[in-house]
């Protein structure tokens, strides 16, 4: 490939540096104003303001980048230059942010990973026109540059296309745990506790002081009610909350798909877009949580070499029903129909045993730290009786759970592995993308005929080992 013309950043970028260096005004402030007899105090800022924006110019302008012999090229450094080469067929991803201030200037922050795990970072970021990010990511895709206007919508007119409806987003939302947003209401809460005034800090005050007696001594019926009907408000309040930021940030959701390559776009305020280049994905992840488990929703994300913050998100929300036509037209070279291998009924004791006995010692403890600090809690007996109930339930069922998601399935090229109890990871790699293949059998599992799988992926961190546990060694003996 001939070398291009030379890119720079976007001019926001001197503004930009410019309000980054300001510091160094007011330092200049706080300095001339002692010495403001010896020094003339305007024509000091003036200086100073004079360089700051003379080395912001400088900054950018030693920015640049292009494209030659199929490498990108980037180059950057006032007095000392260094530059950097990247071959196009090694980047994994092209990553296209649009702010809110982005759309107004005309600009996009661009970055592009080539799988350098090392680095835990992009190996290029810049804010540039939107025309030279689209340009790059034509470039990485394999199209050829001279025959389309790059600043085109048709780069997204592709011939598999689909969107997320905003009824979809809602559910997703609503499936989502709720817990970082309570525990977030209440932390804004206590910081802007000021601005109320101190009858609403006392009603609060007395409000808690209410609900301790009411544990100590008053009626568990009116404690009961109390408690769920304040949870029922957080909850529901933070529910909403938590659908308008899902509708903001995944809002106009469009995945689509040429011959080689995925384009994902959306964001409502904030437009985010990338690219992935089909041959990149080493495979596919489906995520569920309880909830979604129930109600048969899955998150599909790619599995991508990178940096950790790096876009691997294919698409947010998904049905069961929907589930394999995604896979059907968009992955199809990952489609599995074999019937998913479990763990053996006679394994299912390893499953709830050990997380029971953790939780029953964990509660013990508790118990002991009741006991010594609120006595008149530990001497209620429903007390002693209800928590070790609810608790042991509570892991028997995730044990239970833990053996349902766990399974195995080898079709072809392709390896399904699935495992999880309150969050369910299912994925399907490519039989000649596995880094690494380990069969571990413990002295019981030994008697039981079992053993779990360790297998190991690259991933956009340093790799991932996912753990098929208890499956009967006689079914896989030669995974790969």
């Amino acid at each position: 490939m001939k070398k291009t013309e030379i890119y720079r950043g976007h001019w926001s970028n001197v503004i930009k540096n410019i309000f980054s260096n300001m510091y160094l005004i007011f330092i200049a402030l706080f300095a001339l104003i002692k010495n403001r007899e010896d020094f003339n105090f305007i024509i000091g800022i003036l200086i100073i303001g004079f360089f700051i924006v003379l080395y912001s110019i400088l900054l950018w302008r030693s920015r640049f980048f292009y494209i030659e012999d199929n490498m990108f090229v980037y180059v950057k450094g006032i007095i000392e230059k260094t530059k950097e080469q990247i071959p196009l067929k090694q980047i994994t991803t092209v990553d296209i942010k649009t702010s809110l201030l982005d759309r107004f200037v005309g600009s996009v922050t661009l970055k592009l990973n080539s799988g350098n795990a090392t680095l835990n970072e992009a190996e290029f970021e810049m804010v540039v026109k939107k025309k030279y990010a689209l340009l790059i990511q034509k470039v990485v895709s394999g199209q050829d540059i001279d025959n389309e206007d790059v600043d085109n919508d048709k780069n997204y007119n592709n011939i598999r296309e689909l969107k997320v409806e905003y009824r979809d987003i809602a559910i997703y939302a609503l499936t989502k745990n709720k817990f970082g947003w309570i525990m977030g209401l209440f932390f804004i809460f206590n910081k802007f506790r000021k601005i109320f005034n101190d009858a609403t800090i006392n009603d609060v005050k007395t409000y808690f002081s209410s609900l301790k007696d009411y544990v100590l001594y008053g009626s568990i019926l009116d404690l009961i009610l109390k408690v769920v009907f304040i949870f029922a408000f957080v909850y529901i309040f933070s529910t909403i909350i938590s659908i308008g930021i899902e509708i903001l940030r995944y809002g106009n959701f469009k995945i689509s798909k040429t011959k080689d390559l995925f384009n994902i776009r959306y964001g409502t305020i904030n437009l985010k877009e990338y690219s992935i280049p089909s041959e990149k994905i080493q495979g596919i992840k489906f995520r569920q949580n309880l909830l979604q488990q129930l109600l048969n929703l899955y998150k599909i994300e790619a599995i991508v070499i990178g940096d950790a913050e790096i876009n691997t998100l294919l698409f947010p929300c998904l049905k069961d029903s929907n589930k394999d036509k995604f896979i059907n037209e968009f992955l199809p070279e990952y489609n599995i129909n074999k019937q998913i291998d479990r763990a053996p009924k006679k394994s299912i004791f390893r499953f709830i045993f050990k997380r029971f006995l953790v939780s029953m010692v964990v509660l013990f403890i508790l118990i002991l730290l009741i006991k010594q600090f609120l006595p008149k809690l530990y001497v209620i007996s429903y007390f002693k009786v209800l928590l070790p109930l609810i608790l042991g339930s509570y892991q028997i069922i995730l044990g239970y759970i833990d053996y349902l998601n766990n399974g195995i399935a080898i079709e072809n090229n392709n390896i399904l592995l699935t495992n999880g109890s309150r969050i369910r990871n299912t994925y399907i790699v490519r039989k000649f993308k596995v880094q690494s293949l380990q069969i571990k059998q413990s002295i019981l599992q030994r008697y039981r005929n079992i053993c779990s799988y360790e297998i190991d992926i690259a991933t956009s961190s340093f790799g991932e080992t996912i753990k098929i546990k208890n499956i009967d060694i006689n079914k896989y003996e030669d995974v790969l």
